[in-house]
């Protein structure tokens, strides 16, 4: 790899983009959000009210959720009562739309809630060695994984659904490293053990589905700016067939999700209608 450049992105509502490196990787640049918060569902699955947990959003951004959080309706898993409350993580992207301005959409959401005994959480977890191919070339991104966790909190089943890069260079570089921090991520994963939810209607599942982003990174890159903002290049989303009767639970992407906390797929109240309707 002879030439890599960070993502650089200035984001005021939606500022400009300005990367050094590969012309394609330039069109691409996209910038991402994660917000939390919670939700309260009425009996017949609308939203009654909701909260963010961050108050100093800018107002375009504020209006774009709550204009879409007023379209959700929701059902409870496998037939179940819908929750009064609860909590919520979202993803939101900036993506170029022509003359150095970016449209912004809600394409990613969890639902569920947080109570320890009925999630699951690391138990022992060995973070992956930065690879050394990528750190000579001082480049990095984000490996999003799929896990699949047996009765006694082993990995059974690892897979990589995206990667997305914090570094630009030329199509074939990018390919190389997608693959190098993608295998990186996973040989790790598949020697970490979890806690397993203890009570809650998933107690006594025989598996259990998480997602997990790994971020490889150096220094300043792949960090978001002071407002939130992290600028990346997108990888492709990867088919993972184990994954296909999980699709309705993942509510649009596979890469909302926390480092510090898995995302049990599976649990919580399903969105039943668009996550973002413009």
């Amino acid at each position: 790899m002879k030439r890599w450049a960070a993502v650089l992105l200035c984001v005021g509502f939606i500022g400009s983009t300005q990367v050094v490196g590969a012309v394609s990787a330039r069109k691409s640049v996209e910038a991402s959000m994660m917000l939390t918060g919670s939700l309260e569902l009425a009996a017949d699955g609308s939203v009654s009210s909701y909260a963010l947990d961050r108050q100093d959003l800018q107002p375009e951004i504020a209006d774009l959720i709550k204009r879409n959080v007023a379209t959700w309706r929701f059902k409870a898993q496998d037939g179940g009562t819908l929750p009064g409350k609860t909590s919520m993580l979202l993803r939101l992207v900036a993506k170029p739309v022509g003359d150095g301005n970016f449209g912004v959409s809600i394409v990613g959401a969890n639902f569920g809630e947080k109570d320890p005994a009925s999630s699951i959480s690391f138990k022992d977890r060995q973070w992956p060695k930065y690879p050394d191919m990528a750190r000579h070339a001082k480049a990095g991104g984000i490996a999003y994984l799929m896990l699949r966790v047996d009765r006694s909190g082993h990995v059974t089943d690892a897979a990589v659904a995206q990667v997305d890069l914090t570094s630009v260079s030329s199509d074939s570089d990018m390919r190389t490293l997608r693959t190098v921090l993608g295998d990186a991520a996973m040989r790790a994963a598949q020697n970490w053990t979890f806690n397993l939810p203890t009570q809650g209607p998933h107690a006594n599942d025989a598996s259990w589905v998480v997602r997990v982003p790994v971020n490889f990174h150096m220094r300043d890159q792949g960090l978001p700016d002071k407002d939130g903002w992290m600028a990346y290049i997108p990888g492709p989303r990867q088919e993972i067939p184990w994954l296909a009767a999980y699709r309705a639970s993942i509510a649009g992407a596979v890469d909302t999700s926390s480092e510090e906390t898995p995302s049990l797929v599976g649990t919580g109240p399903v969105l039943t209608t668009p996550l973002n309707q413009g």
